[in-house]
């Protein structure tokens, strides 16, 4: 944070860093077998390689070219290249490095996916989209310093390039130190590849180093962005006595959405028609939303997940106090962590106060859903169980003794 003199401007930035790291739940298995399917992946391995400079690249394909050159294009593992910028098809094509390899591009991210069944080879031309490729993988391989938690929460084996890890150091580090990710070589690559048990330990290891760091690091990242609005607003309250002119610089990991701006009143009212229906318990005929199997899924789904919180943890949430921060986090453009939400939804089901804080709940996460379709980022599993859960029609008190039961 910089502070000028009387006369100019005072701007307050957030480091992005920390907040990189809030990422959403795998992919959920019904669409990632969609995915496949589309795709016509089989029982092919799948490699999908994210960010990689063009010498890292040409290393890697080497490689692949040394391992899997002689197969036929459809017998070989199918890789998935997301580079970091977007290039012209015709030039992807012509690329040196990609020669005697069977290609399709993907340039337009509302089209479905292209079946690659005859191909070996699918530049993703798009910008979004590489997330959800990383949870289809067998292998993730991650450029250097890129971040290399996106394809761990996505329950990917992985191997990085070597460099200088500036910015993704710490979480680099915390993935190799707990043996989840190794470092690119020929010999790393076909042993994943090869042995399924060694890439599954991997795994299982990345999604507690993920969890771990999130915990640590992402709730104080948090505890850190409330103190810096606080002193924003402090200080601009101060300098505006003076007549002094105030700009809030806003970095990139806070979004337009730190502009005031209406919620999202489409999701608001599909999520809860039913809750403004006083009298729809009573009346007789027509669907009953509380019953129905997404409804189901998502219940089990949220109570399996609340069952693991500590009741002394849940007995300690001051509710106020921790709506209050949800909700500067969000109106200044920083989307809270799904467990931060679950957490305080848990303690408004056990203090009894669900039936007043269903609507600000649904409403905040209508905001989540907006700043992550402007950011096209995935939305956590978690929001949507509750989105849908809160939308059911069921009471606080009928949601209550369903999660008791």
């Amino acid at each position: 944070m910089q502070i000028d003199t009387p006369g100019d401007s005072i701007a307050a930035s957030l480091p992005y860093m920390p907040f990189k790291f809030n990422l959403p739940e795998r992919v959920l298995e019904e669409e990632l077998n969609s995915m496949r399917e589309l795709l016509g992946i089989g029982s092919r391995r799948v490699i999908v390689i994210g960010s990689p400079s063009d010498a890292e690249f040409n290393e890697f394909i080497q490689s692949y070219n040394s391992l899997y050159g002689n197969f036929p294009y459809a017998q070989r593992p199918l890789l998935i290249i997301g580079f970091r910028q977007r290039r012209n098809e015709n030039e992807l094509k012509l690329l040196g490095s990609l020669s005697g390899q069977s290609i399709a591009v993907r340039s337009d991210v509302n089209a479905a996916l292209p079946n690659v069944t005859s191909n070996n080879v699918l530049i993703l031309n798009t910008a979004g989209e590489l997330l959800k490729m990383y949870a289809l993988a067998d292998v993730a391989i991650v450029g250097n310093d890129r971040n290399i938690f996106e394809p761990a929460s996505q329950k990917a084996a992985i191997l990085y390039f070597e460099g200088s890890w500036q910015n993704n150091r710490d979480a680099k580090e915390a993935l190799v130190e707990t043996g989840a990710a190794y470092v690119f070589s020929r010999e790393n690559l076909e042993r994943l590849i090869n042995t399924s048990d060694d890439a599954k330990e991997m795994v299982e290891r990345g999604l507690k180093a993920v969890a771990a760091y999130k915990k640590e690091v992402q709730s104080k990242a948090e505890e850190f962005a409330l103190q810096i609005i606080g002193a924003t607003k402090s200080l601009r309250n101060k300098f505006m006595a003076i007549s002094s002119p105030v700009i809030l610089d806003t970095p990139e990991v806070l979004s337009s959405a730190a502009v005031s701006s209406p919620l999202s009143q489409r999701v608001k009212d599909i999520a809860t028609r039913e809750i403004k229906n006083e009298d729809s318990l009573d009346k007789k005929g027509g669907i009953d939303f509380r019953f129905l199997p997404i409804v189901i899924q998502s219940m089990d789904n949220l109570k399996a997940s609340i069952r693991t919180i500590p009741i002394s943890s849940i007995r300690r949430i001051n509710l106020t106090q921790e709506w209050s921060d949800i909700e500067r986090l969000v109106n200044s453009g920083i989307i809270p962590s799904a467990e931060r939400l679950k957490d305080y939804l848990a303690g408004s089901l056990f203090k009894d106060n669900l039936d007043s804080d269903m609507d600000k709940i649904v409403s905040s996460i209508s905001d989540i859903l907006r700043m992550e379709e402007e950011s096209c980022s995935l939305t956590d599993s978690a929001l949507k169980d509750i989105l849908i859960v809160l939308g059911s029609g069921m009471s606080g008190q009928e949601l209550k003794v369903a999660f008791a039961n």
